[in-house]
Formats: C-alpha cells, structure tokens, sequence
C-alpha cells in the first residue's frame, strides 16, 4: 500500500470538502460566506455556499466569534447538498440561528448571510487557511454584525443570565434602543444633566475627565479611592467625584435589588452560588472568554450596538453587556456601603442585600471584556494613540485567553497591532514565529517588544521548555499561568531604574541572543519559598511561621532607619501597594501609633491568632527567638510596633472590617509562590518561584524593577552562558535608586549577553 497521502482514497467526508470548495481569488480578496436554509427542527442545518468580494460596498454579512470545542466530537451540516462536518457547539449555534435568527436592531437591520470560518475557509487547504487567517481582521471590522455566540442553553442556564443582563441594562442607562453611548453616561446625566452631544458638537471637556477618573477609580480598592479623589487637580470638577461615586453606589445597589428580587438571595448558605445565580456564574466562567481569537473578533466589531452576544434565543449588544460588567466590577472591589446599613438592613431583605453584595466574589469579573476595551482603544486607525506592537498586543490577549495552536498566540491579533505584516504561517515552527514577532517590525518596535518578555518571562516562573525558546522568550500561551507567579509591577507611582541614562538599545544577535546593558548589583546569598493557603487559618498560620522564620534566618537583613524588623518584612511583601495603603491610629479596640492596614492585620496574626499555631511549633519558635513560649507573642509584636504604645482587645473583631480584611489579603495572594530573598549586600527582596541562591540580580535598561539572570554551564561547549530568570522586586534597588548609583560608581553598566 502506497504511504502517499495524496493517492489515498479519500473518505465521504474529504470527497464532499473537495465538492464544497472553489478555489478563492486573494488577489481580489474574496470570501465565503453561508445562507442558512429554512427546514425542520429535526433535520440537520443545511446551508449555501456563496463567494464574495470582502471589499464590496453591498456586502452585508454577520461574523460569528465562538468556541469550537472538541475538534473530535462532531456533527454534519448540509453545505451545497455535501456533508461538512463541524464541532458540536457550531452545529448548536447554526440551528438556533435557523430557528431563532440572528439578532437585530435599527443599526444591523436585516442579515441574511453568515461568515463561520470552519466553513468558509477550507480548514484542509493549508495555504488557504494562511491567506483567510491573514484577511480575519478586515472581515471581522467589514461585518455589518459580529455574534459571539455563548453556547447552548443546557447546562448551566447561560441563556437565563444574558436576559438578566438585558433586564438590568436600563437601570445602568442603557436602552436597547441604542440612546445611550457609555454605561458611565447614566451617572453622568443622573448627576448634572450631561447627555452625548448633538452630530456636530463637541462633548463637555468635563465628561472626559469624569469618564478617564473613573474608570480608574472602579478598579482601585476602595480604601484607595478617598486618597485618589484628595489629590485630583482639577477643583471645578472635584465635588462631581464625589455626586458621582454616591451616585453609583445608589444605583449598583438597584441593580443588585433587581437581582436578587429576580434570582433570589446569591449565597446558598455555604460559600456557592444558589441555584439561579449558578447561570450567572455560568456565563462569567464560559469558556468563550478564555479563547484568544474572540479579543480580535470583538475589538474590531464596527460598532458596541452591532456586535451581540447570543446563547439560545437570549441575546444582548456588547454595551448592555459592558454596563453589566461594570456593576460587577465595582461592586467586586466596594465593600457594602456604610450608608446602607440602615435601619431597615436589619429585617430579612435588608440582611440579604448585605450577603449578596458581599459574596459577588464567589461570582467574579470577566476580565477579558477590559483587554477587549484596552484594544479597542489602541487600534492602529485610531488617531493620537500608540498602538500596541505585535508581541506587546499578543502578551496583553494571553493573560487571560488561550489558543489551542500556539502560534494562533500572534497570529489571532495580528490585526490588532501596527505591525502586522506578517503572513500566518501553519508549517513554521513555534520558535521562529515568536522569533519573527519579537524581532519584525522597526528598531522601536524591537525594544518594545523586549520588555514584555522580561516582564511576564523567566526560567524562575516556569521551568519547562515545550518549544526550544530563548530563556528572555515569553512563551505566550503561558502567560495566564505565569501572571499567578510573576510580579506585576501595577504601582501607582514606578521608575524605570536606569532611566536618564545613555544606553544602547537592546538587539538580538546570533538569531536569538539577547543584547543588553545593565548593571550587576549582587548576587542572592538566601532564599525562602512562601505558600500561604486560602482560607484565613492556613493564612494566619504561614505568616506567623514566616515571621519567626525571618527574625531568624534573615537577620542580618537591612532595615530603613527607624523600621522595626517586620516592619521591612511587610515593606517588601506589601511592595506593589506599600505607599498607597491606608494608615490607621485607631481602629475598633486598637489605638497605637499609625501603621498601614495590612501592618496591623499582621500585628493581629502575630498577638491573637497565634491560637492556630500548634504548642510544639510555638516551643521550637521561642527557643529560636531565645525567649520564653509564654512571652513569644511579645517578641512578635514587638518587632513591628513598640507595643508599650499601643491597646489591643482581642474581644473585638477585625472591624470596618471588610475592607481592611480585603487589603490583607490582597498583600498576601501577591505573595503566593514567591520566594522571600537575601542579597548579598542584605537587601531583602521578593522574587519569582524557582530562582535560587547564586542567582544575579541585576538592573537593565527600560525596567522599573530589578532582574535576576543565572550562569548556566553551555551544553555544547567548556563555557558557560546567561539565562534569565525573572523580575524582582529589592529594597533600596527598585525605587528609581541605581540611575544615581551608576552616576555615582556604585555600580558599573556592562552589557548582558542572555540565551
């Protein structure tokens, strides 16, 4: 028997594909698009295969933006009389279209023809497939509707959650008609009568700095909102702030009435959501949202009134849907607002409002609609903005989407960077497609595409290598999983460390070497790995270990004058937020000198939640510490506040509570899987999961935080060769300090050859 593929017999299945496709034009640019025919529920979808040009101005068409599925669990449709396979979840999504039809409103109107691409690109024809890949981002901007189709009804009610999204749109200002223009715009006119503009006229200044503060604001704790809304520089808009955010407390707590008057109480009594609100949970976790075609598809729709999300015969416009998700975005990050504990919170409904508010967590955001808007803003035709590279835009859709080939990771948003010039190549390896992303496009685009790598990339965060990348290569489709283990420089306020600095740009040499300069400011001299759970005992528990730990095996550690030596501790944990945390004299049995939020939930694990700790352990720690067991919580507290100054009763609970809770929290999940260090020169830092000790930590050129880099014996040769680890964070390195250290001689720039 002959092992030549193309002399094979092809099955049913391949001789109907050969019968369904023509070939296409791309010199004319033509695409396929489907009709769906009329026909009985019982009857597979049968369609008609049509081919267009994608730039004729009467081409009217919908894209769809959905999930294949299982590649192996399939279904026929009927194509031009032939049988065609497709995944089960298009199949769905085709008969609910022939049943129900595709949605509309005043901006779609009428449509009657479908672009799918598992059918209107011949997904066997490997050089089509490249030329169709190339033109998705004009087909998707060029559709009259884009559809993003959720999945079936069954399981999970997801259909039951998009009519609630509709349900609550007008609460939010948002009419299904198409009135509204910005889920913020109802506050807005709810506060001072603004409304969009006629054609023609410019928008009120004002309403920009509103929209842009808070869109910040939103997303900040809110503990840090008071100290953002102090320091606004504009005065004659300052008092709306505060109108505004009261404003949509009022009316996030309208749409949570609405909820809960529809769906019933969130919380089952044991931590999960109740049954109703199980389809919104449903919909929040689709996997839709962790596809990483869909932030192309999305980002490109013409328009938020004609781009729909669809499961079953429930749908709703993208802007309801974002006015949905900014209710739960802020409502995510508000604790229950003091004004609302009323009276009237004491009887049944006002207990229940309170429960629900506080267990939307368990719920959770959808995090990809904010990468979907990131892009939207940043289009390449949008005048005054820097779009994103190609690598920087395929690093910002990894962190919460994935793709099942791992070279859809540049190739599914090559319409969303200004550089985009390259050709989708399926027979390319990994390697060299990362490569090319990295590497084409200007010497600029070079030097922006490095620093995401050393941002989200490293051997420190992730050891394994499927596809022979360069250790400063970021493997894309890991991304999600490395934003878990990296650390994410989001200070309000970060410097790059060299800046002002003459340097040269970086390069890659040799096809895959890493150029550039920087300086070397030690080496790790000791390590600590740090796991703390997820319920507040492991917690509690991990950190008083880790307190004992530090006071004695890093000792010899730094400490900024006046600082108590947990007091570094907290500083380097609580780096990211250490400057914008709240600080408290007082709170709810605790009076003593000001300390920030998480410093005195900290001081709470140290003095009243040692109870959690077991008396063998407590033993070996006095012992440690040299002091008594019964006087360890002394030593404890007592090396982060003078405790001679301070009142704690230990009958009163944590207090203003939530909020405050949250904080703690927040510092602590930044931690997990991070590993605690020691340089050399005693600086204390915190690092990535898998460095080790002689591990480099160095500064380079552009970064706001510190870098470790590892010498590895060269498999090929008697040398050896840099690789790269991972970010850092180290006290006195990462605040804007080695610019001036190099300008002073402390340290000496070089340039990094990493592999």
């Amino acid at each position: 028997m002959s092992t030549n593929p193309s002399s094979r017999t092809p099955s049913p299945h391949q001789a109907d594909r050969e019968a369904i496709y023509a070939p296409l034009n791309h010199a004319r640019r033509e695409i396929r698009v489907i009709e769906i025919l009329p026909g009985p529920d019982d009857q597979p979808v049968r369609c008609v295969l049509y081919t267009q040009l994608l730039d004729a101005a009467a081409t009217r068409y919908a894209a769809l933006s959905y999930v294949w599925g299982d590649p192996s669990v399939t279904q026929d449709i009927i194509v031009n009389d032939r049988r065609l396979a497709v995944t089960t979840n298009l199949a769905s999504a085709l008969w609910h279209f022939r049943k129900y039809g595709f949605p509309r409103n005043e901006h779609t109107a009428e449509i009657r023809r479908l672009w799918v691409d598992a059918v209107c690109i011949d997904q066997g024809d490997v050089p089509e497939k490249n030329r169709q890949v190339h033109m998705m981002g004009a087909i998707y901007s060029g559709a009259s509707a884009v559809l993003s189709w959720l999945g079936p009804p069954e399981p999970g009610r997801v259909d039951l959650a998009v009519e609630v999204v509709r349900d609550v749109a007008p609460i939010l200002g948002i009419a299904s008609s198409g009135c509204s223009e910005d889920p913020l715009e109802g506050v807005f006119k709810a506060v001072n009568g603004w409304s969009s503009p006629p054609p023609g006229q410019e928008p009120d200044p004002r309403l920009g700095w509103l929209r842009d503060d808070l869109n910040y604001l939103i997303r900040l704790p809110s503990t840090e909102r008071v100290r953002h809304l102090k320091t606004l520089r504009r005065p004659s808009v300052k008092h709306l702030h505060y109108d505004i955010i009261k404003s949509l407390t009022e009316m996030v707590m309208a749409v949570l009435k609405r909820l809960t008057d529809r769906l019933g109480p969130l919380n089952d009594g044991a931590g999960n959501p109740s049954e109703n609100w199980a389809s919104v949970r449903s919909l929040h976790e689709s996997e839709y949202w962790k596809r990483m075609w869909i932030i192309q598809e999305m980002a490109l729709a013409k328009s938020p009134w004609t781009h729909w999300f669809v499961c079953g015969r429930q749908s709703v416009t993208f802007r309801e849907f974002e006015a949905y998700k900014f209710f739960f975005e802020y409502a995510c990050s508000t604790p229950y607002p003091p004004e609302s504990r009323r009276d009237g919170d004491d009887d049944d409904d006002g207990a229940e409002q309170r429960s629900s508010w506080q267990s939307l967590r368990i719920v959770g955001i959808i995090p990809t609609l904010n990468v979907v808007r990131s892009f939207q803003w940043v289009l390449p035709e949008r005048k005054g903005w820097r779009s994103f590279t190609l690598f920087e835009a395929a690093s910002i859709a990894a962190l919460y989407t994935r793709a099942r080939d791992p070279r859809d990771a540049v190739y599914a948003i090559l319409s969303l960077s200004h550089n985009s010039d390259i050709l989708p190549d399926y027979d390319k390896p990994v390697r060299d497609v990362y490569l090319e992303a990295v590497v084409g496009g200007s010497d600029d685009d070079l030097e922006e595409n490095i620093f995401p790598c050393l941002e989200y990339g490293g051997r420190g965060v992730r050891t394994e290598d499927e596809h022979g990348l360069p250790s400063w290569l970021l493997d894309l489709p890991t991304v999600g999983e490395r934003r878990l283990f990296m650390l994410d420089d989001d200070r309000p306020v970060k410097k790059q460390l060299l800046g002002g600095l003459e340097l040269r740009p970086p390069r890659i040499i040799g096809g895959d070497v890493l150029s550039i300069q920087g300086a070397v400011s030690s080496r790790v001299r000791l390590v600590k790995h740090m796991e703390f759970g997820f319920d507040m005992q492991s917690i509690s528990i991990a950190l008083y270990r880790l307190a004992v730990e530090y006071l004695v095996e890093f000792a010899g550690a730094d400490r900024r004058a006046g600082r108590r030596p947990l007091q570094e501790l907290i500083s380097v944990l609580d780096w990211r937020k250490k400057d914008s945390r709240m600080t408290i004299d007082a709170l709810r049995g605790y009076t003593g000198p000001p300390m920030s939020t998480v410093a005195w939930c900290f001081l709470r694990v140290v003095l009243l939640d040692a109870i959690n700790v077991n008396e063998s352990y407590k033993a070996e720690a006095a012992r440690r510490l040299g002091v008594s067991t019964d006087s360890i919580h002394l030593a404890l507290g007592n090396s982060l506040v003078d405790l001679d100054k301070c009142s704690l009763d230990s009958k009163i609970p944590v207090g203003n509570g939530q909020e405050i809770s949250l904080d703690f929290v927040d510092m602590v999940r930044s931690c997990e899987s991070k590993t605690l260090f020691l340089t050399g020169k005693g600086q204390l830092g915190l690092g990535p999961r898998y460095m080790q000790e002689g591990d480099i930590v160095c500064v380079v050129d552009r970064l706001t935080l510190p870098i470790l880099l590892r010498e590895v014996e060269s498999p090929d040769s008697d040398g050896s060769h840099l690789e790269y680890i991972g970010s850092c964070y180290v006290s006195g390195l990462s605040d804007g300090e080695p610019a001036d250290m190099v300008r002073n001689g402390e340290l000496q720039l070089q340039t990094f050859e990493i592999h």
